[in-house]
């Protein structure tokens, strides 16, 4: 099994349950939640299936929040980039 990705996140956890408080969607909030779980097991790691079945998201939704964490810090996970499929 491969080891979890380990990353620092910036914000402390008064932050982030901060930032958890003012998003006014499930998804943000969700979002937001994966990022405190990430914190709170920053030092020792965990792994992107753990975080999903904690909260109860999918792991490639995960690994997405993360990745945008990473690349783009916290504005760029509550960013809006949804894509829709368009009328039927």
């Amino acid at each position: 099994m491969a080891n979890p990705k380990r990353f620092d996140i910036k914000e402390d956890m008064v932050t982030l349950r901060r930032e958890l408080r003012r998003v006014n969607t499930e998804t943000m909030r969700s979002r937001v939640r994966v990022l405190i779980l990430y914190k709170e097991h920053e030092q020792e790691g965990i792994s992107k299936h753990a975080v999903a079945k904690a909260l109860g998201v999918d792991a490639g939704s995960a690994m997405k929040w993360r990745n945008a964490y990473i690349q783009g810090g916290l504005a760029g996970l509550l960013s809006h980039n949804w894509k829709g499929t368009g009328p039927a």
